[in-house]
């Protein structure tokens, strides 16, 4: 029991002081710093993109949200009925539908061609040697998560199983 204990302590130790982890938060509090929140903003998507040597982040934050209902899901059903298929690559025969956050979907829907454009800039970019972090701030976060989903659909992984 020791032992485990003692090393999840060592692993948590790497990853707090890791590089990649202090250069994401860093890209998220300067995001912060220049887009102060506009009390008048309703649903807006800021992405920021910076890069460390090797590595881009890119960072996802919202403009404060204040939600009815946060645990309020809307399924892959009445995403179907309304022709927003983006993420029903999440289904199969073992999981024939999923319900996911209503205001997370807004969202991606109404920056759909900002997200599209990136999507597509980063699968071009995607044979580069660069990496590519994807984080977020507090809802910014599930949008981030989001996102990451899609895109790793988007890019051909094939060559991951050879």
């Amino acid at each position: 029991m020791d032992r485990i204990s003692s090393a999840g302590l060592e692993l948590a130790n790497v990853l707090v002081t890791s590089p990649p982890l202090h250069q994401s938060w860093d890209a998220i509090q300067k995001q912060k710093l220049q887009t102060a929140a506009d009390p008048n903003a309703q649903m807006a998507l800021y992405i920021s993109e910076t890069k460390h040597s090797n590595t881009t982040i890119i960072s996802f934050l919202t403009s404060p949200v204040k939600v009815q209902d946060p645990q309020a899901m809307i399924s892959s059903t009445t995403l179907k009925g309304t022709n927003f298929l983006l993420f029903e690559f999440l289904c199969s025969k073992k999981t024939p539908s999923y319900s996911i956050n209503e205001l997370a979907i807004k969202f991606f829907a109404l920056n759909h061609t900002n997200l599209d454009l990136l999507q597509t800039k980063l699968v071009e970019s995607s044979n580069s040697n660069s990496s590519i972090l994807i984080t977020g701030h507090s809802f910014g976060g599930c949008l981030a998560t989001l996102f990451t989903l899609w895109l790793l659909q988007s890019l051909n992984l094939s060559y991951l199983y050879h």
